[in-house]
């Protein structure tokens, strides 16, 4: 999968999962996307641009987060040194990179450490939950932004590892025919250094894989990618992430 068009894969599929909340303003553009939860978070807030997008293209998504208050994050593709030159005229500083890593799923094998299953629409609030904790976000924006619609959905799915019934991490899957991105995979801290990460990773691979996915995606965090390098994923392309406002993923920018 090219750069630009895991750029538009991303933001297809961001858009479709914060558009269910109350407060969400999510549509596509030919050159990005545009998705906003509403929430009062960067990281539940992202908006999208590829090398082909121009200055009002940025001017419409500075636009879309300024018309709602809100912090928001700008991920670049990487490359699009003419985008990134506009959004550091636009007073915006850019914090880094973000890998973006793909997988074909071959040589997948689930770990047994934990019970592993998807979740039921209605239990969208543990992911909420765990996802909080592990990003140091708070529980209500994350009940907003994702609420039980969004896993009604077809071709999303919430997974849990489970200990004896009790949910110690999570990761959202979202399914486009052979292909699934990956999404806010975590593991608050006290269940970490466990496997549980491993286990949401290798039990929900091995089921798409199975039933005919030939692609995995997923941008990592700092913390994430050496579990994802572990396993098999490789890096393809790093965007430009450039924060508006404040975020907990890049704390002290």
């Amino acid at each position: 999968m090219m750069s630009a068009e895991m750029i538009l894969q991303m933001s297809s599929e961001v858009v479709r999962l914060l558009e269910h909340g109350a407060k969400a303003d999510c549509r596509m553009l030919e050159t990005g996307g545009i998705a906003l939860s509403g929430e009062a978070a960067a990281d539940l807030n992202m908006v999208f641009l590829t090398s082909d997008a121009s200055r009002q293209d940025l001017d419409a998504v500075l636009a879309a987060v300024s018309a709602k208050g809100l912090d928001a994050l700008l991920v670049v593709e990487d490359g699009a040194d003419t985008v990134r030159g506009w959004a550091a005229e636009a007073g915006l500083t850019e914090v880094g990179q973000m890998p973006l890593m793909q997988h074909d799923g071959a040589g997948i094998s689930p770990s047994s450490a934990f019970t592993v299953r998807i979740a039921d629409p209605d239990e969208v609030d543990i992911g909420n939950r765990l996802a909080a904790a592990a990003f140091g976000l708070d529980e209500g924006h994350c009940r907003s932004a994702i609420p039980a619609s969004a896993l009604a959905s077809e071709g999303y799915d919430l997974w849990l590892a489970e200990d004896d019934g009790t949910a110690l991490g999570s990761g959202l899957f979202i399914r486009t025919g052979d292909h699934v991105g990956i999404y806010t995979m975590s593991t608050p801290a006290e269940n970490q250094r466990r496997g549980v990460g491993m286990a949401v990773l290798t039990a929900a691979m091995a089921h798409y894989r199975e039933r005919g996915v030939k692609l995995f995606t997923l941008g990592a965090t700092e913390k994430g990618y050496p579990l994802y390098e572990r396993i098999g994923f490789r890096t393809v392309s790093q965007p430009h992430i450039f924060v508006i406002g404040a975020s907990t993923q890049f704390p002290g920018q």
